[in-house]
């Protein structure tokens, strides 16, 4: 039976902080049908650029209507419980250009929650070339350093179907480091741009890449690195498991706090 999903849509008023929902005939709550091998995966990306492009690549991935588009991630926050859920098993997390801070916030509040997700088989990806901040998450860092050209691995080629050797304007505008990861593409500033990690059952993707309009390549890379992601989700358990989870990751998390005092 097809899942019923919901597209999420803002526009931004007067005060740009505010967003409202539409409700034009292209942003319209509507049945959608869950790609038939990956579950309801579900994109975060506040249009950084301007660009479409993550909506773009997530639509050659799993179909048009076979996700679930969040444009904002305060109409995110209001869903976080049931976005990191069973029903779900990959999720992206855009934080290109300006919209890196909004990522951090995000990751910061909904960690716990995330990382219980993820450990239960949840497949993430976080990519950001951002602007302003660099991002931190299971102690693994992306740092702002651009590249204007990226070489795949032997696992990246693996992976991924795309050009071993590509370049943009920028490629990518983010190191990835960390341990025990594996890198999957190298990038002309001297590190990994594409990098993958399993945590429990899960597993977490890290891109430092630029959206995809900006790939002299085109969308392939982007496209791939989706597409491999979302295939690494295990069997992500029920809600109750999950917050179970996340409430023992959060006093692990405040046991630590305390004895660092």
């Amino acid at each position: 039976m097809a899942q019923r999903l919901l597209i999420r849509c803002h526009h931004k008023t007067k005060d740009e902080n505010e967003t409202t929902d539409l409700q034009d005939p292209d942003c319209r709550h509507r049945p959608l049908l869950a790609a038939p091998a990956l579950a309801a995966p579900v994109l975060f990306a506040a249009l950084p650029w301007d660009s479409n492009s993550d909506a773009e690549n997530m639509s050659a991935v799993f179909g048009a209507t076979g996700f679930t588009n969040y444009t904002n991630y305060k109409l995110a926050a209001t869903d976080a419980n049931s976005i990191f859920s069973a029903a779900n098993r990959f999720v992206m997390l855009e934080g290109g250009a300006d919209t890196d801070a909004a990522l951090a916030g995000y990751l910061g509040q909904y960690g716990a929650i995330i990382d219980a997700w993820v450990q239960g088989g949840g497949a993430l990806l976080i990519q950001s070339a951002g602007w302003y901040n660099n991002i931190s998450f299971k102690d693994v860092n992306l740092t702002m350093n651009a590249s204007g050209c990226g070489t795949l691995t032997a696992a990246g080629a693996a992976a991924f179907t795309t050009a071993v050797s590509q370049c943009g304007g920028s490629l990518a505008h983010d190191l990835i480091s960390g341990s025990g990861l594996t890198t999957y593409m190298t990038g002309s500033a001297g590190g990994a741009i594409v990098a993958g990690k399993e945590f429990g059952k899960g597993y977490i993707m890290y891109s430092g890449l630029t959206t995809s309009n900006f790939h002299s390549s085109g969308p392939s890379l982007s496209q791939s690195v989706i597409r491999y992601t979302a295939a690494q989700a295990g069997e992500v358990p029920e809600p109750a498991s999950i917050a179970l989870l996340a409430a023992g990751i959060a006093a692990i998390g405040a046991m630590r706090r305390r004895s660092a005092r």
